[in-house]
């Protein structure tokens, strides 16, 4: 059984991650899930499994940690 998590707020918290650091939507998902075209997807739709949010967010962390080089 897939749970969809709401996107909104996923896209927001993302976005601003990437403003931030001034990495690119499709760099985040290739580094994040080896996905380059997460973001745009989850912007047309994508479903979004508790796996894989929480590999977004252990990622956004990590990035956090580092203060950007992932």
């Amino acid at each position: 059984m897939k749970i969809k998590i709401a996107h909104p707020e996923l896209l927001a918290e993302i976005e601003a991650v990437c403003a931030e650091i001034e990495m690119s939507v499709s760099e985040f998902g290739l580094l994040a899930l080896r996905d380059p075209a997460y973001v745009n997807n989850l912007r047309r739709g994508r479903e979004c499994k508790m796996r894989t949010l929480r590999r977004v967010k252990a990622f956004m962390a990590k990035l956090e940690k580092m203060g950007r080089s992932a």
